[in-house]
């Protein structure tokens, strides 16, 4: 559990960080690479929110679900990505991602984007205290019902605050059992990553984790704190109002 302390650090270091992602993501262009994302996402956080540090930065494009921190990665015209940022301040820390098009984009990565979107929205507002995250599972499935779409079943979200990853691990899959009952004060990642086909992962020679048949992918990752009303999503506290037209006005 967060202390209340604790939770309005989070809660500031959280609306820094997504107003730094959403940023980075307008900064787009064909061609651009991680280190010079990079170094871009750490002028913005500095502008955003002083002392905050990156901790980790992942640039995922198309058929990569995670953890791909490659100095030789690049983002070419029409390519969809996740930017996947992990961020400390005063020993706490924030956790989270924003999918996008790089350039125009094909219509069927546009609404893998806006898939991607509702689902993670979907996501939070699942989330009642004293209620099970099997509630939330159900409704996502009820979501990609007939889409097309798949969740990758391994992806899973994580407790979060003075560690990155916390106890309980917040899974996303109904083949997982593990199923969590929410309790004020948890603090969590709610981060259902979505495959426009197979969601089967699979290693690469270059040693990263891929979707099998090469399906691209995408993912929102929002920072939810479980409280005696229900929820409060600490980047983004008004989603419960946005759409995936409303939000792709940002990021498209």
């Amino acid at each position: 559990m967060i202390v209340p302390e604790d939770l309005a650090g989070i809660r500031e270091l959280s609306l820094c960080l997504h107003d730094a992602l959403v940023d980075l993501s307008r900064s787009i262009f064909p061609g651009i690479g991680y280190n010079e994302l990079a170094s871009k996402a750490q002028g913005l956080l500095n502008q955003r929110c002083p002392g905050a540090v990156i901790y980790t930065l992942d640039l995922n494009p198309n058929g990569v679900v995670c953890h791909n921190s490659r100095a030789a990665t690049s983002l070419f015209e029409g390519d969809i990505y996740t930017i996947d940022m992990v961020v400390k301040k005063n020993g706490l820390f924030s956790d989270q991602a924003w999918s996008g098009i790089c350039g125009e984009g094909s219509p069927e990565r546009k609404a893998l984007l806006a898939m991607a979107w509702d689902l993670s929205r979907r996501a939070v507002l699942s989330v009642e205290k004293g209620e099970s995250s099997l509630l939330m599972k159900k409704n996502l499935y009820t979501l990609l019902r007939g889409s097309g779409f798949s969740l990758v079943p391994e992806a899973c979200g994580h407790g979060i605050g003075r560690e990155v990853h916390m106890p309980p691990d917040i899974h996303f899959s109904l083949l997982n059992k593990d199923d969590v009952i929410w309790e004020p004060g948890m603090v969590f990642t709610a981060e259902p990553v979505v495959a426009a086909g197979s969601s089967e992962l699979q290693l690469n020679h270059e040693e990263l984790w891929v979707t099998a048949g090469g399906s691209d992918t995408a993912y929102f990752e929002h920072m939810v704190a479980v409280t005696e009303d229900g929820y409060e999503c600490l980047n983004i506290p008004e989603i419960n109002l946005l759409s995936s037209i409303d939000i792709f006005q940002q990021i498209i």
